[in-house]
């Protein structure tokens, strides 16, 4: 088969053939038809995550059933599906408590050395790790399920968003993005989006953004109160991953509103309140974190996504042959028309 390797720090990726995947007895091969470049291929590309070379990178894949193992039972050759490349152990004291999104010792495939990921025309994943897909989603809206869209309801869910909320999201990028999407799914929600990049928010204001805000030309904070009447908004999600707007997320909210921050920041984190009496402690906020999923929540997305509930028609920024996964990955490093995802396929 094709793949595209990581063989050399600093070098493009190499379009050599490999041996295809050996399935193991509960393990299912995919035979891709579109998979997905996430900004968090970008650590690996730099070596801010150290991998062993040569590796084969990718993690958000779709396409149809190639091979199943001798124990697989509820897949077929031929089948559509799309995977979840995180990996659990069920066996740590977080799996065994209902608790795998934080599991101790999971691996993500095409992530973490040592794994084969979708870079590739062929893709293996454990039964466990793959759905059936309907006819009625394409593929490559299917790859933006498996990653941002899932890590981004996830979050939402744990806000606890509730009829007639408002929610103010900072970011218009993949997660703040689909964390808007998932949070119009709630009866009446009204979204607000803030972002620097006025192209997310016109993306966003196209998806159904109630408001969106560009803090370079006005106080994000002043305006969500003014929106709300002086009130602040019920749920704030944080999806940049940078000190300032963490904390203008947890200034957003109401009193006894929610923050969940879903950002990945790299550099120190400081909570810093002018009062913090006032704007913090007597106001009882809950703040959480989320940067992952869950397999159960995946046939509800699916659902969620085939009935139009979720609307991923805007998420496709831009697709590219699997050949070509070099252009892709610079549109993706130097954020080039601030594409949402960009897709390779394999047709």
């Amino acid at each position: 088969m094709k793949a595209a390797l990581f063989k050399e720090l600093g070098k493009p990726l190499v379009i050599e053939e490999v041996p295809r995947p050996e399935v193991k007895e509960k393990e299912v091969l995919m035979k891709v038809k579109a998979s997905a470049i996430c900004v968090s291929d970008m650590y690996s590309i730099k070596g801010e995550r150290p991998l062993q070379l040569p590796h084969i990178m990718g993690h958000e894949a779709a396409g149809v059933v190639a091979e199943v193992g001798s124990n697989v039972k509820k897949f077929k050759p031929g089948d559509r599906i799309l995977g979840n490349a995180i990996i659990t152990c069920n066996e740590c004291y977080y799996c065994k408590n209902d608790l795998e999104q934080v599991c101790e010792n999971h691996r993500i495939i095409g992530t973490d050395s040592g794994t084969q990921g979708a870079f590739a025309e062929y893709y293996k994943l454990p039964e466990e790790n793959m759905y059936l897909l309907p006819d009625e989603i394409p593929f490559d809206q299917a790859t933006v399920i498996t990653s941002p869209l899932a890590s981004a309801y996830h979050g939402i869910r744990i806000a606890d968003i509730q009829k007639e909320d408002t929610v103010v999201v900072y970011g218009g990028g993949a997660i703040g993005y689909h964390g808007m999407l998932a949070a119009m799914v709630y009866e009446s929600v009204r979204v607000f989006v803030i972002d620097t990049a006025d192209e997310k928010l016109e993306l966003a204001k196209k998806a159904g953004a109630a408001e969106v805000i560009n803090p370079l030309k006005e106080d994000p904070i002043k305006i969500v109160y003014e929106l709300t009447h002086g009130k602040g908004a019920e749920v704030a999600i944080e999806a940049v991953g940078v000190n300032k707007t963490i904390n203008q997320a947890i200034l957003s909210v109401r009193k006894a509103g929610r923050v969940v921050l879903m950002g990945a920041p790299w550099e120190k984190v400081c909570l810093e309140f002018e009062n913090y009496r006032k704007d913090f402690l007597f106001k009882e906020i809950k703040i959480s974190s989320s940067i992952t999923n869950r397999k159960d929540e995946m046939p509800q997305l699916i659902e969620l996504v085939r009935t139009k509930k979720i609307d991923l028609s805007r998420s496709v920024s831009l697709r590219l042959h699997f050949e070509k996964v070099n252009e892709g990955l610079e549109i993706v490093k130097n954020n080039v028309g601030n594409p949402i995802r960009v897709i390779l396929d394999f047709n």
